[in-house]
Formats: structure tokens, sequence, C-alpha cells
């Protein structure tokens, strides 16, 4: 009997510790299973801890730990083993390197149910980013000796803080100022350098600015440009004589439908007007000018021309365009074009008189005031006279409405101010050349621009002239004995450096 309880409790031990020895076994337990760092600056440095602990009732063997991501490093090391119960602490750094940096942290172990462990790891840089304004930048045409400047801005456009270790400038002429190296800019700040640029000389010049920062292989060139030149002048005029020697004669006609029979009289009176001219000695000049471009219609008439009273009633008919009603805009455009290579050239003579005469039933009609166009055209030839064949003023008349704008450039110099109603204007087309004046000689010659007055020089009749001082008050040469009637006055000078 007693032996068969030491059996039974043989057996009652054994089957006790066969269970115990099958439930015996490591459970590993690692928190968190994802790791997301701030964000850093680039190449900084920040950790965080993965806890392992070992939640079951069996020793846990620990086979190491591997990080796969070259942003992520390991502080320290796992221990061999740990004890049911028993944790250790991972200290997982990240370096600032992208700006998305992933990696993994694997844990191995003997767990039987998971041997190996997966951490997933985040992290991103923060880059500073330079910005500099305005590149490129254009100094323009500078006179030599005068000098431009213009603040560069120097920026950090990024999200961590940026050095600016050194700002240069290289190319003849340029200088920078303003700001000290070394400096770090916080994200978004911005400071300013002052670029200027001083030519000495005339020429092309070309510079380069170049920012040097800590990150490395990052600069940035902002290529310049400027052109320093002497600019020359030479004002030529002819000394009046106080005679009028020709008379040149620009005809505005408005080539509106109602028009067709007062173009038709203008044409048919041509004969009226020539007689004028040649009783009064008078050499003369005489084109019509409608379209919007200025240029003349058929032919620009004078005393050789053929055929002239025929080209004369076809130019009167020559055609309109957008500006048909804007006498003072095509007469304006006329005379603006009487140069060298212009469509009008030779019209305009020296020792002539000018008469620009309006024709219409309509009032003027550009899109500036009738004083605008007086001016700009008393810019080219200061002793015009306006003549007009219009509606009267205020009340116009049976066929035309008030000639306004036309009868106040008339008032203004002097001219002539026919009726269109009246039938018979055609008849007195022969008052027109007698309104024609010219300036008297005169000592006092404008200059058109600013000169250095040490390079001015004088000649008359291509002779260098002495006798004559220049007066600052008037810009202009002064000559002590009057030039004689009719000789020509060249004055060249350099343009003063006029510095901005």
């Amino acid at each position: 009997m007693s032996l068969l309880f030491l059996m039974m409790a043989c057996s009652d031990y054994k089957l006790g510790s066969e269970s115990a020895l099958g439930t015996v076994a490591p459970d590993i337990e690692v928190s968190p299973q994802r790791v997301v760092f701030d964000p850093l600056p680039l190449s900084t440095h920040e950790s965080r801890v993965v806890q392992v602990t070992n939640r079951g009732d069996g020793a846990l063997q620990l086979d190491g730990a591997l990080i796969d991501g070259g942003a992520f490093s390991l502080e320290g090391a796992l221990p061999e083993r740990l004890d049911p119960g028993e944790a250790v602490a991972l200290s997982v750094v990240y370096t600032g390197t992208n700006p998305e940096d992933l990696g993994w942290l694997y844990i191995a172990s003997d767990d039987p149910d998971t041997p190996e462990v997966l951490v997933d790891l985040a992290g991103a840089a923060l880059f500073p980013e330079l910005s500099v304004a305005p590149s490129p930048y254009d100094f323009g045409v500078l006179y030599p000796g005068c000098d431009r400047d213009v603040a560069i801005e120097i920026g950090n456009a990024g999200e961590a803080s940026l050095t600016v270790e050194s700002v240069g400038v290289g190319g003849e002429g340029f200088t920078l100022s303003g700001l000290p190296t070394p400096l770090t800019l916080a994200p978004g700040e911005r400071v300013d350098v002052v670029l200027a640029f001083a030519g000495e000389w005339p020429g092309n010049f070309e510079g380069t600015v170049t920012v040097q920062t800590d990150i490395a292989g990052v600069g940035v060139a902002t290529q310049t440009a400027a052109v320093a030149s002497i600019i020359e002048r030479t004002d030529e005029f002819l000394q009046p004589s106080g005679e009028i020697q020709g008379v040149d004669m620009l005809f505005y006609v408005d080539q509106s439908g109602s028009m067709n029979d007062d173009a038709a009289n203008l044409g048919n009176n041509f004969g009226l007007l020539v007689e004028s001219l040649q009783i009064n000695a008078f050499d003369y000049n005489i084109m019509i000018a409608t379209k919007d471009s200025g240029c003349h219609n058929q032919a620009i008439i004078t005393p050789e021309t053929d055929d002239a009273a025929s080209l004369f009633r076809d130019a009167a008919t020559g055609g309109g365009g957008s500006w048909t009603e804007a006498g003072l805009t095509i007469a304006l455009s006329a005379l603006e074009q009487t140069g060298a290579g212009d469509c009008n050239e030779g019209f305009r003579r020296g020792g002539a008189g000018l008469a620009v005469v309006l024709i219409s039933d309509e009032p003027e009609q550009s899109r500036e005031s009738w004083t605008y166009y007086l001016n700009a055209i008393q810019e080219l030839v200061p002793e015009v006279v306006f003549s007009a064949i219009a509606g009267p003023v205020p009340s116009g008349c049976p066929t035309a409405d008030p000639g306004a704008g036309y009868w106040e450039v008339v008032d203004a110099t002097g001219g002539v101010f026919l009726e269109i109603c009246d039938s018979d204007w055609g008849s007195r087309l022969d008052e027109l050349p007698t309104t024609v004046v010219l300036p008297s000689p005169t000592d006092t010659f404008p200059l058109t621009e600013a000169p250095v007055v040490d390079t001015i020089e004088v000649r008359v009749d291509g002779l260098v002239a002495s006798g004559w001082s220049y007066s600052e008050a008037l810009n202009a040469v002064i000559f002590e004995v009057m030039p004689a009637p009719g000789a020509g006055v060249g004055i060249h000078y350099e343009l003063a450096q006029i510095c901005d």
C-alpha cells in the first residue's frame, strides 16, 4: 500500500512538471512600433527610446538589433538575455539628412511566435534656402563719372537657419557694401547688401555677385551689366534773315463724305493760291496730308512741278483713315516726318515760313486738347501760323458744326479763319500765304541738352568762332556780335553727366 502511494505520488509530480515545462516561454514586446521624429535642422540630431520587454515566463534570448536607413543609428547595444518581466531601453538616433528620411529597426530573439520585430522609423530635415533678388540686374546706361546703386536682398527662404559666410563681387567698376559676414539668417529673414556701379570711361561692363553659405556647394551669382558712354551732340541753326524767303504750306482736308464739294473747291482754286505766292515772290513747297501716317498725298508741289494743279486736286481727295476728323493729329504727324529719310523729306526748308491750313466741317476731334498739338508743333516750328476753313464758332453754320479747336489755334498764331459755309471761300485762298512770318536775327542760340561747358565748340559757316559765352540760366550760347543773316551756326558739345 505504501509503494502504490509512492508510485502515484511520483506520477503526479511528473505530470505537474511536464505541464509546467510546456507553458514556460519568452514573449517579446517592443514599444513603440513606429517612431516619427520631429523635423530637425539639417545635420542636427535627436534620439528616441524604443523599449524591449520580456512579457513571457521564460528567459528571452536576444540575438541583436539592426538599423536599416542611413539617417538613423543606435546608441548602445542589447543584452543577450532578458528574464521574465525584465525590460531594456534602446536609444535610436536620427540625424537630419533629407527632406524625407525612412528607416527600420530590426530586433531578433528566440520568441517562438515573433522571432523578428520590425519598427518603422521616419524623420525629415529642415533645409535653409538662399534667395537673392533682383537677379540678374541691369544698371542700364550711365555717363562716365556717374554711379548708381541697387539694394540686393539676400534672404533665407528655407525652414532652417542659414549662415552667409561671405558675399563678394567681381568685375571692374562694381562694389559691395552693407553686409557684415558671417551672418546667420533665421527662416524668412532677409537683409540688404548695396551693389554699386561707377563707370569712368565708355565701355560695356559685367560683374558677378557671389554668395557663399554654410551649405556645401551652394552659392548664387548675380550677373550685372552696365554701359558707360559719352554722348555728343551738335545743334545746328540758320540765322534768320528777317525776311521771308519761301513758304512751306501744309494742307489738311477732312475726308468725310460731306466734304466732297469743299475738297473740290480747294482743288479748283489752286491757281489763285499759286498766283498769290508768285505775286509775293515766295518760293513754295505745298503738300496735302490726310492719312493717319501723315505722309503727303501725291507729291510735294514746288514751282518746278509739272501739272501741279491736277496733282493738287487729286491730293485733296487722297483718302483718310482713323483720324479723318482730327486735323491737328495729322498735321503733327506730317511735320514730325520731314527729316532725312522720312516720307515728307524735303518739305521743310531753312529760311522758309510754315503755314498749316486745316479744312473741315466738324470740330477738331484729336485725342488730346488743341493746346497739346499747338505746343508740340511749335516745338518743331516756333513760328508756325495756322489758318482754317471751318464752321464759325460758337454757332456753326447751315452745313457745318462749329470748328472748335481749329478756331483756337488760328487765333493763337494770327492766321486766317474762313467760314466753310461761304461758297466763295476758295476765292480767298490768296490771303493764306501773307500770314507767314519769320523770326528776326538773334544773338542767342538755345541748346537742346545740358552741355559739359568745357567741351562746347561753336562754328559759324563751318569756321571755329570766338566772341561768345554760355548762359547756364538760358542753356544757350550768346554771341557778342550777332552772326550775319543766313549764317549757319553749329554748336557741338558733350552732354553733361546727368547722374541720378
